[in-house]
């Protein structure tokens, strides 16, 4: 292994290891096909269980506010954060797809930055970049496109409790 790739690396396991801990986040959905836009907010767990020390299980709860209707909806989603040797996994951890792959983080050559493998969900395809400018905030950001949707999904996370 390289010095530079010896440092993703380490980079990948200082990120996940600051992880662990309660997050508030705020979520912004630009559906361009559709020309419609949408904010989320709410709080998301990543919490060690049991004895896997390179694994944290996630979950989220928030609401969707839809724009001009007037109204909420809750939501609620679950994954699993792994960290092997070079990268980190996310896994789902619920609905018909619990345990399989759903995006790999690989570190891009900016300190900090990962690039989520693509992900194919029926005729969507799904990207993220995921930046991790300090150990209190993170952003993810995907891309969604298929015959019928053009979205971007932005998520800012930032600590509790953390200074700013």
């Amino acid at each position: 292994m390289t010095k530079e790739e010896l440092g993703r690396t380490d980079d990948a396991k200082r990120i996940f290891q600051n992880l662990e801990g309660t997050w508030r986040f705020a979520r912004t959905l630009s559906d361009q096909a559709n020309d419609m836009f949408f904010t989320a907010g709410g709080q998301a767990v990543f919490e060690k269980m049991d004895s896997e020390q390179n694994q944290l299980y996630y979950r989220e709860m928030g609401v969707l506010n839809l724009s001009g209707k007037q109204k909420e909806v809750s939501f609620y989603r679950k994954y699993i954060f792994r960290l092997t040797d070079e990268m980190i996994q996310v896994l789902f951890d619920d609905g018909a797809s619990k345990g399989k792959l759903y995006q790999a983080l690989l570190p891009k050559q900016e300190k900090g930055q990962f690039v989520g493998t693509e992900h194919l969900c029926v005729d969507d395809t799904y990207t993220g970049l995921y930046s991790f400018p300090n150990e209190n905030e993170f952003s993810v950001v995907y891309m969604v496109q298929g015959p019928n949707k053009n979205l971007e999904i932005k998520t800012i996370y930032k600590k509790q409790g953390a200074r700013t």
